[in-house]
C-alpha cells in the first residue's frame, strides 16, 4: 500500500529506489529533511490514514480566513519574515 511506503521515509529517513544501480538501492535524507503535508480530515475518502502513519506527523488544525484583507496581511507578513531570515 502507498501509505506503508512512507513509513521508512518518515521514520528511518531512507527511501528505497529499486531502479538505482548501486548495491543498496536506497537514498538517505540530508540534515534538515522534512515532510509537510495537508489533509482534509473531514473527508475520509476511500482509504483512511493508518495509525502507524498518523504517529509520524504532528497535526495542526487551521481554520480558513474569511477576510481577504486579513489573509493578504498574513501572507505579506510571513513572506517578509522569511525573506528577512534568508538575508
Amino acid at each position: 500500500e502507498i501509505q506503508d511506503s512512507l513509513i521508512p521515509v518518515l521514520s528511518d529517513r531512507i527511501l528505497h529506489i529499486p531502479e538505482l544501480q548501486d548495491a543498496q538501492n536506497l537514498v538517505l535524507s540530508q540534515p534538515g529533511f522534512n515532510v509537510i503535508a495537508t489533509a482534509n480530515l473531514r473527508d475520509r475518502g476511500v482509504n483512511e490514514m493508518s495509525a502507524a502513519l498518523k504517529r509520524r506527523f504532528n497535526f495542526e488544525t487551521m481554520q480558513p480566513l474569511h477576510d481577504h484583507k486579513a489573509e493578504s496581511e498574513l501572507v505579506s507578513r510571513e513572506v517578509n519574515r522569511l525573506l528577512t531570515e534568508d538575508a
